[in-house]
């Protein structure tokens, strides 16, 4: 979609490269660098924001509510790629694309509507200016279904801030990397899709045969256990140990204190813990924890 034009093309990817850039950050980076997006500033038209699911997304597998949103980083200014969860990677694959090639800037703000008749570019200058809750819930309203997903951006993202998120389905976030801003200054307001196209895959049997054991072996994870029990802070302990948590932006690998306190099994039990529901993503047998105060 080249937003300065206002106008969408077609592309089918070659196999060759979907094999070898495998999964949604893998074949977005073989895109990056055909466009030459290295070239260009991030918050520059030219710098290509790609949103693409993986093989896997929105299929019925663990985990498979998953798609990469990627570009340059106004925040890092090198490679940037984030994953968010929720709806909008099922939503993308039943429209029949596997993902989107966001390039140019419009002059006014617009949303891009993606279905399976094809890609349209609508107004969204009543949009400006309003939170990814409120705006969420105007597109539906507009679309005119209440199953479409959104993925929008706040004044955050408006403003061009360097960490700004892209926000979907009330708290499911793409929220690495500034990518928020880079949609900002293209004057994306939201991205929309809506299909229902079911995927098929190519051998029904070995895929039947890997969810199962993919079921199987969650059941007996002790990490999956945290998730239901904690939600993503039940992963912090795990994480901490190896190092992979980003304390002051991954200048350092631990902050031993730190984590103790943010970790699942204390923020249980404290008393400023706030009330909360089990909740998973599409098709996802874990159900993870979410306050209520951040729920409709």
């Amino acid at each position: 979609m080249d937003l300065t034009a206002g106008e969408m093309s077609e592309r089918r990817m070659e196999e060759e490269a979907c094999r070898k850039f495998l999964g949604g950050s893998g074949l977005a980076a073989y895109i990056f660098f055909q466009l030459r997006g290295w070239e260009a500033p991030p918050l520059s038209p030219l710098n290509p924001l790609i949103f693409l699911n993986g093989p896997l997304s929105g299929t019925g597998l663990p985990g498979s509510s998953r798609l990469s949103i990627c570009g340059r980083s106004p925040q890092t200014g090198i490679w940037g790629e984030s994953s968010m969860g929720g709806p909008f990677a099922r939503q993308l694959r039943g429209t029949g694309y596997e993902g989107m090639v966001i390039t140019g800037a419009s002059e006014r703000p617009v949303y891009l509507l993606l279905t399976e008749n094809g890609g349209e570019l609508r107004e969204a200058s009543h949009l400006w200016g309003r939170g990814t809750f409120e705006a969420e819930e105007a597109l539906k309203e507009e679309v005119g279904d209440p199953r479409t997903a959104v993925s929008a951006i706040g004044p955050a993202g408006e403003n061009l801030v360097k960490y700004a998120s892209i926000v979907s389905n009330r708290g499911d976030l793409a929220a690495r990397c500034g990518l928020g801003a880079v949609m900002g200054s293209k004057k994306l307001k939201a991205v929309a899709v809506r299909g229902s196209l079911k995927p098929v895959p190519a051998h029904p049997e070995a895929y039947r045969s890997v969810r199962r054991r993919a079921l199987e072996n969650l059941e007996k994870s002790a990490f999956a256990e945290g998730l239901r029990l904690f939600g993503t802070a039940g992963g912090v302990d795990l994480s901490s140990a190896i190092c992979d948590l980003p304390v002051k932006n991954w200048r350092e690998p631990r902050w031993v204190e730190g984590m103790e306190r943010l970790s699942g099994a204390p923020f249980d039990h404290s008393p400023q813990t706030p009330p909360f529901i089990r909740k998973s993503f599409w098709r996802d047998p874990l159900l993870i924890r979410l306050p209520l105060d951040i729920l409709p």
